[in-house]
């Protein structure tokens, strides 16, 4: 009777593993996640007290929905505190790429609120960022995070250790 019972266990723990490994499988493009690859990081000393970077990078969209950006968000870890920085509209952006060639060329077209990315598209960004902080500082980051948040709510976050690009 013992071997019948573990046998039957055995039965339902597999039934029960192959049923839900089969509905993460179909449910898998229902998530609203981004994939994000930082590219390159420029930056640039603005004044004493504040510095400029730019940031590119690759966005995926893998799930089968509409992505709609509400915002852009990029935050520096610097010695344990956090550091947010003032996003760039597209228009300034090129100013300051056309000021500070050390930030230029602009390879990549800055992402924009309600820019929408469609089910399995794949695009190159920028988005460039104004910190408080001088550019040793900034220079200094023991992470980058840039958060794209969603217009319904979810925000995928990539963290880049050590810092990619430019020192």
């Amino acid at each position: 009777m013992r071997r019948e019972m573990l046998i039957s266990v055995a039965v339902g723990v597999t039934l029960v593993t192959v049923a839900a490994v089969a509905v993460l499988w179909f449910n898998r493009g229902s998530r609203l996640i981004l994939d994000v690859q930082i590219q390159k990081v420029r930056t640039q000393a603005l004044e004493e007290q504040a510095s400029a970077m730019v940031i590119d990078f690759r966005v995926f969209n893998p799930a089968d929905y509409l992505y709609q950006v509400r915002k852009v968000d990029v935050t520096l870890d610097i010695g344990g505190k956090t550091a947010e920085g003032i996003v760039i509209a597209d228009v300034d952006a090129k100013r300051l790429m056309e000021y500070y060639p050390a930030l230029s060329p602009k390879y990549n077209d800055t992402l924009r609120m309600r820019e929408k990315l469609k089910p399995r598209q794949s695009l190159d960004r920028m988005v460039a960022v104004r910190f408080e902080l001088p550019e040793s500082m900034v220079n200094s980051r023991r992470s980058l995070t840039l958060r794209i948040e969603e217009v319904d709510g979810p925000v995928p976050t990539v963290i880049v250790h050590p810092p990619a690009g430019a020192r």
